[in-house]
C-alpha cells in the first residue's frame, strides 16, 4: 500500500515539517554528534511486524539516527516517520528517547509522539539495539507504528 502525502501549504503535514525544521535551524547545540545505522522488521499498522527481507532490502526496514553530545536525537526512517527527541541515558549503556514527529504507517502520516528503549554496547566496534513505539493522529483515528532495530553506531561521542 502506498502511502500519499499531501503537502499543500496549508496542509497540517507541511506546516509541521516547516517547525520540526525551524526548530532545528535555530537550535545552538553543537553538531558533534553519533550516527546509528538501523535495520530491522516494522509495523506500519498492518497487523504484526513484517519479517525482515535477507538481505535486507526494503527500505521501511532502514533507520538513521543522529544523536548529539546533548543526548537530543534525530531519527528518520519510513517506518514510525521522522521524529525529533532526547534520550535518557541510563548506566551500563541503557536508555530512553522520547520526543515528537511525523509517525507513518499504511493509514497515513500525523503529527505524533514516540518512546523508545534500547541498549548500546561497545567492544571493538559500538552496536545499538532499540524498540521504538509512535503514536500519530489522523483524522478519525489514532496509528500505532513501532519498530526492533539493530545496527552499527558511527562516529562514536
Amino acid at each position: 500500500m502506498v502511502v500519499i502525502i499531501g503537502f499543500g501549504r496549508q496542509s497540517v503535514c507541511f506546516r509541521f515539517v516547516c517547525a520540526l525544521l525551524f526548530s532545528f535551524l535555530i537550535m545552538t547545540e553543537t553538531v558533534r554528534a553519533e550516527l546509528t545505522v538501523h535495520v530491522g522488521p516494522v509495523s506500519p499498522g498492518g497487523g504484526g511486524s513484517n519479517p525482515i527481507s535477507l538481505p535486507p532490502i526494503n527500505l521501511q526496514e532502514y533507520e538513521l539516527v543522529w544523536l548529539t553530545d546533548q543526548h537530543r536525537e534525530w531519527s528518520v526512517s519510513l517506518v514510525p516517520g521522522l521524529f525529533y527527541g532526547h534520550r535518557y541515558v541510563m548506566k551500563q549503556g541503557g536508555y530512553v528517547s522520547m520526543g515528537a514527529g511525523l509517525a507513518v504507517s499504511f493509514h497515513g502520516v500525523g503529527p505524533g509522539v514516540y518512546a523508545a528503549f534500547g541498549y548500546t554496547g561497545c567492544s571493538w566496534f559500538c552496536f545499538n539495539i532499540e524498540y521504538k513505539k509512535a503514536l500519530g493522529v489522523l483524522p478519525g483515528m489514532l496509528i500505532q507504528p513501532y519498530a526492533i532495530r539493530m545496527g552499527v553506531v558511527l562516529f562514536r561521542n
